[in-house]
């Protein structure tokens, strides 16, 4: 029994180093995945710290680039804007036009609607009374409350033009602030005014004349200016504005919207070849000088009337 019992004590000490080892390398393998976990734990805070950084510094050029991205001048900006640039040439465009006697020969239809026109203008006419007035005035409103929008085109007097839309809501004094917004920086604090014409063929009520344009937001331009359609809108400086700002050949527009800027194009119309015989084609007050073919005989006409001669000595 001594002998096996020792035996089994030799074989336990033995075993003690084996058992003891095993816990002591997996400590160290622990500790060493600890020590990697840390070290990839620090390598990965700086990574996303520099990842953050470089977030915020990607994000604070897209914020700055957008505040220089903002328009200096939004009221140019938020409206549809067409700029033509002032004509290139000093000659007017109807004066480069060749002369041609055939299209100053009236026709038929002409003559007839001059004649017209005459005969209108020699009746005596009936002032329209306070109900026909009252009518007018209501059948105008009725048509420009169907109006949305109207087209307008601004001419500076370098003629230079800014077309734009305006809606029902925009005032006299938003025309105004427009049309300032356009102007250069060293001339958008001189006072000018504006003026335009109405449209009497569609407003029979309106003013027969220039009607200035208030700088106030309490006129509508629709409602209470009356415009419709197209209208154009002459640009004058005041008497009392900058020498600089009313002297010729200075550029009143923006730099950006002068690059913008186009040349009006005019369309050249077709010359219609005109019909008939060879004395047709004569200008209307020569034939009417001539009195008809000098060759030919006169005819019954050509004297003067019995009704009209004096009595006395024939």
């Amino acid at each position: 029994m001594s002998e096996i019992d020792a035996y089994f004590k030799s074989v336990d000490a033995e075993e003690t180093p084996l058992d003891k080892s095993p816990p002591v390398s997996e400590t160290r393998i622990s500790s060493g995945t600890g020590e990697s976990a840390r070290e990839t734990t620090s390598q990965a805070t700086p990574s996303n710290t520099d990842l953050v950084a470089a977030g915020s510094a990607a994000i604070v050029p897209e914020s700055s680039q957008s505040v220089s991205e903002e328009p200096q001048h939004p009221l140019v900006s938020s409206r549809p804007v067409t700029i033509f640039a002032p004509p290139s040439s000093t000659t007017p465009q109807s004066a480069q036009t060749p002369y041609n006697e055939e299209d100053y020969i009236p026709t038929v239809d002409h003559a007839k609607a001059h004649q017209h026109r005459l005969n209108l203008a020699g009746r005596n006419k009936r002032l329209a009374g306070d109900a026909e007035l009252a009518a007018q005035e209501s059948a105008v409103k009725e048509k420009l409350a169907k109006v949305t929008e109207v087209d307008v085109k601004v001419r500076f007097p370098d003629q230079s033009q800014v077309v734009s839309k305006f809606n029902r809501e925009d005032t006299a004094g938003s025309l105004h602030a427009f049309v300032r917004s356009c102007l250069d920086a060293p001339l958008a604090k001189e006072e000018f005014s504006l003026s335009f014409f109405p449209n009497v063929s569609h407003d029979p009520v309106a003013h027969k004349g220039q009607v200035i344009i208030p700088d106030t937001p309490d006129k509508f331009l629709i409602a209470d200016l009356r415009m419709n359609g197209r209208v154009l809108v002459n640009f004058l400086w005041k008497d009392h504005a900058a020498l600089a700002a009313r002297s010729a050949g200075v550029p009143l527009l923006l730099p950006e919207l002068r690059e913008k800027a186009s040349q009006i194009k005019v369309k050249d119309v077709a010359a219609v070849p005109a019909e008939g015989r060879e004395e047709d084609k004569r200008s209307w007050l020569r034939k009417l000088g001539d009195g008809g073919d000098k060759g030919g005989k006169k005819g019954g006409g050509g004297g003067v009337p019995k009704w009209l001669k004096l009595p006395g000595k024939k």
